[in-house]
This record gives structure tokens, sequence and C-alpha cells, in this order.
């Protein structure tokens, strides 16, 4: 039930964001029951936190609950929502990783019934390490991993046509940075 609140709450969140991009931040209004401060990153984090200063390079917040003083830079915040009602939308959000145009056209399946009229030639490795400094979901980080197996599958050989995913891991600990690390098979016709 709390989880089913919160993903309403970053739906609400985020839809409100995007209907009132045009409107002045002081003018929207915020959901009644937020209790704290959140940042929604460009990556598509949402961060519950307490706001200590927003200034021309950086927000400097404290996670929900701590105290320890964190910052990200306002290239990587697409909004932010306070707790009395204001939402300030960011409009100069970063691109993480583009894709090159031959990498952008292998389609990337989970199914072996998608590979059957394929043949198999290689298997290929895609790696992402974040900092430690920031906080990323996994999703995130699994994206950016399948962004670099696609590269390195299409510089490895242009004729991949699809990959199928065999194993994702994450790593996650105190003191490593987080990464993800994808492993997959490259087919081609």
């Amino acid at each position: 039930m709390h989880t089913l609140l919160r993903l309403a709450l970053l739906a609400a969140f985020l839809l409100t964001g995007l209907l009132l991009k045009g409107q002045n931040s002081v003018d929207a209004a915020a959901p009644k029951y937020v209790d704290s401060d959140m940042i929604a990153t460009v990556m598509g984090d949402t961060l519950k936190v307490s706001i200590r200063k927003v200034d021309r390079k950086y927000v400097v917040f404290s996670l929900k609950g701590e105290r320890m003083k964190q910052k990200l830079e306002k290239s990587e915040v697409a909004a932010i929502l306070y707790k009395d009602g204001r939402i300030e939308n960011f409009s100069n959000p970063i691109v993480a990783k583009k894709e090159s145009e031959g990498a952008s056209k292998i389609r990337v399946t989970y199914s072996e019934e998608d590979v059957q009229v394929y043949r198999q030639f290689a298997i290929v490795e895609g790696y992402y390490t974040g900092s430690l400094r920031q906080v990323y979901s996994n999703e995130f980080l699994q994206r950016m991993a399948i962004i670099d197996l696609k590269e390195r599958a299409y510089k490895n050989d242009p004729r991949v046509k699809i990959l199928l995913i065999k194993k994702v891991s994450f790593t996650r600990g105190y003191g490593d940075d987080p990464s993800a690390t994808v492993v997959a098979e490259a087919y081609t016709r």
C-alpha cells in the first residue's frame, strides 16, 4: 500500500510538472499530502529531500531523515517540488548518452522466441558505472548499460540486428560506485 501511494505521488508530481510547464512555478499547487521537498532528476529518479539551498550552479539538499548535505548540479535536475506547493522546473536537462545511428537500430529482447529466425554469432557485454556521489535507480543503470551494449555490439560487427539479454547484474555497496553489467547474445540474419 505504501509503495502504491509513492507511485501515485510520483505520477502526480511528474504529471503536474508536465502540465504546468508553461506556468510560473509560484502558481502551481502541490498535492496536500506532500510532507517533504522532492527532486525529480533528468535521469528519471525522484528523491524525497529537504532543500537546503539552490544557487546558480547547484541544488544543495539532505535526503529525508538524514543530516548530511549533498548537492546536484542544476543541469541534472528536471524539477523541484517544494512542500509548500511551489514547483520549480528547470529547462536545461542533460542528455545522458546518445546512441549512434547504427546502434539505435539494434533491437533488444528478453525472449528466446524473438530470435528463432536469426543466427547467433557473438556474446557481448555492456557496462555502466555511475558516480558514488549520485543516486541512481536500477532501471537507469540498466538502461545506460544497454546503450553501451548496443554500441559495443555495433562496433564489433555492424551486421547485428537483435540482442538477447541473458544476464543483468548490479553492483551497489558501501564505498562502491553503483554499476550495471548486461550480458547478451548478438544475432544477425
